[in-house]
């Protein structure tokens, strides 16, 4: 392994089954989830006539106020923090990358890309230099690992964190999902159940880990990103040529001989099983030796800007507990609006 590879060194979680990664990702290795009807809102869609049905959903939080994300976050960036075993003087040269969810959701939203960063800083101690927020749905934390891939051979780079939170348990959020037709409820079983999570995953060069006596857990061998022109809002059944392209990328970098373990944001919607069907066709020699398939929404729901980290995070303590089936895994997520990201990560 080369000196400057980039190694996940660090895991922090809070999630419905587990307010720690160690806790939420031996639930989700168990089955375990604690999916419970919402009280609060009724769906309607797909018909607009009748009583509304009841929504299950995934909850972290009793309670939403509008410290939510913050409150959210610093659980599992503390989190991390233990599980790394970092110091104040650690944290001074940590960068803080945040996948949040889009700002054109709602005017909340928007105010949070703008104040999350320095409150969290505040509260957990990390620096704010040459942090950033960015959002790209279920597969804007892999996009930063992807980017903090590309930059880690600059000299200036630095060890970064990065974090997602996502919730959909917000009325407005809610509903504009229930227009869509996208709430699984008794009346429409082609839809997701939704969640809420926050994640945090610590990324090093492999030499910096080692002269901080730092223990990798793996690494990040390849990583690419394409775009499904026939995304879920074009209202047209996807063709698999922005995931197959993101696939077949990183599997020619990575993973030479095929993939045999894959972990995913699939989420019970059938636009994305069959888009999935779609490329394990176009990808035969790819995915021929596919074994295990892991979707961690069946345990979760969806958690949005968050997917990318429970995915790591799975991955992670799977390596870290010795129940992971094969030394290298394919990792791969997709949004709203058609970008497909895959990561192929390794035993460290």
């Amino acid at each position: 392994m080369s000196s400057s590879s980039l190694v996940i060194t660090g895991l922090g979680m809070v999630s419905s089954v587990g307010w720690g990664v160690v806790g939420s990702c031996a639930a989700i290795r168990a089955g375990i989830n604690r999916f419970q009807e919402v009280d609060t809102f009724g769906a309607r869609a797909p018909h607009e006539d009748g009583e509304p049905q009841p929504v299950v959903a995934s909850p972290v939080l009793a309670e939403r106020g509008p410290d939510w994300a913050v409150r959210l976050l610093t659980l599992a960036i503390e989190d991390l923090i233990r599980n790394a075993r970092l110091g104040r003087k650690d944290l001074t040269r940590i960068r803080l990358v945040l996948s949040l969810p889009a700002p054109t959701l709602s005017v909340a939203h928007a105010e949070l890309h703008k104040t999350l960063l320095p409150t969290l800083a505040a509260r957990t101690g990390l620096a704010t230099a040459d942090s950033s927020v960015s959002h790209g749905g279920n597969a804007g934390m892999l996009r930063c690992v992807q980017d903090a891939l590309a930059a880690a051979a600059q000299p200036r780079w630095q060890a970064c964190i990065v974090a997602g939170v996502d919730s959909h348990l917000f009325s407005e959020e809610l509903a504009r999902l229930d227009r869509a037709g996208r709430l699984k409820s008794p009346r429409n079983r082609d839809g997701f159940i939704p969640g809420e999570c926050a994640t945090a995953v610590l990324l090093e060069r492999h030499s910096d880990a080692l002269k901080r006596g730092a223990a990798p857990i793996a690494s990040v061998v390849s990583a690419a990103t394409a775009v499904e022109k026939r995304h879920l809002g074009s209202g047209e059944q996807a063709t698999g040529e922005g995931l197959a392209t993101a696939i077949q990328t990183v599997c020619a970098a990575g993973l030479p001989q095929g993939a045999s373990w894959v972990i995913c944001d699939l989420n019970g919607e059938s636009y994305r099983f069959r888009e999935w069907g779609v490329v394990r066709v176009r990808l035969t020699r790819e995915l021929q030796g596919l074994r295990r398939l892991w979707h961690p929404a069946d345990c979760l729901g969806d958690v949005g800007a968050a997917t990318g980290g429970v995915l790591m995070a799975v991955l992670g303590r799977s390596f870290q507990r010795g129940y992971a089936p094969a030394d290298r895994a394919l990792l791969w997520a997709g949004n709203d609006e058609g970008q497909r990201t895959a990561l192929v990560l390794a035993r460290a």
